[in-house]
This record gives structure tokens, sequence and C-alpha cells, in this order.
């Protein structure tokens, strides 16, 4: 599991780099922060990291998911 487990943290790392790189005044959109923070608080529940859920679910609660899906 713990191959599993490294491939989802590689996963966040390559995602955070590459908003990371993003260029002075862009943008990360707010669904695109929507979809990652939910796969990785379902990866995370699934592979039982715990703590790493419970982060994510911070986060998750964070957002605005009515405005974001606002049409």
């Amino acid at each position: 599991m713990w191959k599993i487990q490294n491939s989802l943290f590689g996963n966040i790392k390559n995602k955070l780099s590459d908003w990371l790189e993003l260029d002075v005044g862009q943008t990360i959109p707010a669904q695109e922060i929507f979809r990652f923070l939910h796969s990785v608080k379902g990866s995370a529940g699934t592979l039982q990291l715990c703590g790493l859920m419970a982060f994510t679910e911070k986060l998750f609660d964070g957002l605005d998911e009515e405005r974001l899906f606002k049409s």
C-alpha cells in the first residue's frame, strides 16, 4: 500500500508545483481546486491517511460549492 500512498503524495506535489510556477497574475480556477481537494480527500480516505483526509476536509469545507458551480 505504501507505493500507492507515495504515488498520491507525488501527484499532490506535482499539482502544487504546477500551481506555484504560475506567472504572477494567473489564477487557479476555483473548480480546479475543488476537484483537486475532492480527489485528495477521497484517495486519502481510501488509503487510510486520516490526517491528510482531515486536513483536506478543512480546506474543502472552506470552499463555497454553491458559488463554484453557479451557472
